[in-house]
């Protein structure tokens, strides 16, 4: 039933009722700026959750994001329509590990630690080396340090501390991020205008640094086995292999987000989306779709079911860039422009 007025408010039950009404708009607004933060959250690539590291942390691609936090994705089926996983808290710029030590350098530029299987949104960072530097990587239990003047510095991991010293290893450069192709015992480095260097590791001070001519601009780099990982200018990363980079081999766009940089363990040196294990043909060879990859190799997916989840499977060896067969005959173009040939049905690893 509807209710009347009856008679004037007094000033008393007045300011109470307008008491009330502020509260419920306060209550309003801060539910409608909490559904509308929440809903620019889930626009973005970033997914900001409790987390805790478990024993497969070699098996992700790591980023710093716009925010300096840490984030990771599967490196198992990477692509653009992934997410980033929020992992670890703190004001950091880069990532370099050796094993499961996990080292960040902080938005200070001083380098700190904590162990990678342990690194949670709740985990703490701990200053781990004196001095200032942008960036690094390791090798046989040397920590090389991209200065903040550009040159590079080194040092004992094992030794390493807040007392102990760097020990300047170039005189000349100007990198802003480096990364350490252990197959060819190549460090490489990009300058502050997304350039691409190189220089042998066992020479250092030689300063012997060569362009490297590749088709786009890297700002920050991550090495694993062959495999290179760039931070482009739009912040997204891109890869490609080492081995056939060119200046004019292309980059592939693997992961979105506002990445600032990026880093792959090593001990995930595989290449992307590629199974490598000794292999066999038999006799439904003709159930697959072949290709060759960028390492010009041979992998084969099953037609049946075929899908941009599937996985490629190493089935031949060789440098080839091209495919043709008639029945058992397979014939491939090598690198070289000339045609060679086997017996599909033979074709293996090993062929």
């Amino acid at each position: 039933a509807a209710r009347s007025w009856h008679g004037p408010l007094n000033e008393a039950a007045m300011t109470a009722a307008m008491a009330r009404w502020m509260a419920l708009a306060t209550m309003f607004t801060d539910s409608l700026a909490i559904v509308l933060k929440n809903a620019n959250l889930e626009e973005t690539d970033f997914e900001e959750a409790a987390f805790e590291m478990g024993e497969d942390f070699a098996e992700y691609i790591y980023a710093t994001g716009t925010n300096n936090h840490v984030y990771r994705q599967p490196l198992k089926g990477l692509s653009t329509a992934g997410h980033w996983q929020f992992v670890g808290k703190g004001s950091v710029i880069s990532l370099i590990a050796d094993g499961e030590l996990l080292i960040g350098i902080g938005d200070n530029k001083k380098p700190y630690k904590q162990s990678f299987p342990e690194l949670s949104t709740s985990s703490n960072w701990h200053h781990a080396a004196r001095g200032s530097i942008l960036d690094g990587d390791i090798k046989d239990g040397i920590f090389y340090g991209v200065g903040t003047n550009g040159l590079l510095y080194q040092q004992p991991l094992k030794s390493m501390s807040t007392s102990s010293h760097w020990q300047q290893a170039t005189s000349r450069g100007g990198v802003i991020s480096i990364a350490i192709h252990e197959p060819t015992n190549l460090l490489y480095g990009v300058n502050g205008q997304g350039s691409l260097y190189k220089i042998p590791l066992n020479n250092l001070a030689g300063n012997g640094w060569v362009h490297v001519p590749h088709n786009g601009k890297c700002y920050h780099i991550t090495i694993s086995g062959d495999d290179i990982y760039c931070r482009g200018s739009s912040k997204a990363v891109w890869y490609q292999k080492l081995t056939t980079l060119t200046a004019s081999s292309s980059w592939k766009k693997v992961a979105r987000g506002d990445v600032m940089s990026v880093y792959v363990p090593k001990a995930a040196a595989k290449a992307l989306d590629f199974e490598e294990t000794d292999f066999e043909m038999g006799p439904d060879y003709t159930s697959y779709i072949y290709a060759t990859g960028t390492d010009h190799t041979v992998f084969r997916q099953p037609l049946q079911g075929l899908s941009t989840a599937g996985t490629w499977q190493h089935v031949g060896k060789g440098s080839i860039i091209s495919l043709v067969a008639d029945g058992e005959v397979l014939i491939g173009i090598g690198t070289d422009k000339q045609p060679y040939k086997q017996s599909f049905p033979e074709l293996s690893t090993s062929s």
